[in-house]
């Protein structure tokens, strides 16, 4: 517990570019696919805004992280039906740790239909209130990133 404290602190005072210098970079190259992407989907978690506010704060925010991981190629799309039960069963696999948000069948289903199926960067998007896009934009981006840096995604 005192781990996932210090975590939640650091992340006010440390860049995410420290964060996975300090305590990944000599582990990457030994690591796997999944244990890097545990990482990413944890660390981003914790991350605050500006405001003091967690990117990922809500059940349904869990939908942007699987649409950014389709978009990368590291989770199936189909194009059919939203592949949600086998997303949670991936993150259920992969042991990831939850700190605010749960990840949620019916919420990312109730989010998807309310965004009409839309896709980032959810322009046009009339159904959400601009913060949360805005938010899901943000988020979305810095998924991105982690996974550059920890080589999951060019």
């Amino acid at each position: 517990m005192k781990k996932q404290n210090e975590a939640a602190t650091c992340s006010k005072r440390r860049t995410i570019d420290v964060f996975l210098k300090e305590d990944y970079a000599s582990r990457l190259e030994t690591m796997t696919q999944d244990e890097k992407l545990a990482i990413a989907l944890e660390h981003i978690q914790i991350v605050l805004t500006k405001n003091d506010y967690f990117l990922m704060c809500e059940d349904w925010d869990w939908l942007v992280v699987l649409q950014c991981l389709q978009d990368h190629g590291l989770f199936q799309k189909n194009p059919k039906r939203m592949s949600l039960t086998a997303f949670v069963k991936k993150l259920e696999e992969l042991n990831i740790r939850v700190y605010v948000a749960h990840y949620s069948m019916r919420s990312m289903s109730y989010a998807n239909a309310k965004i009409n199926n839309m896709r980032y960067p959810w322009d046009g998007c009339k159904t959400m209130p601009d913060y949360i896009i805005a938010r899901w934009q943000r988020l979305y981006r810095l998924l991105q990133y982690i996974m550059t840096e920890l080589t999951l995604c060019q």
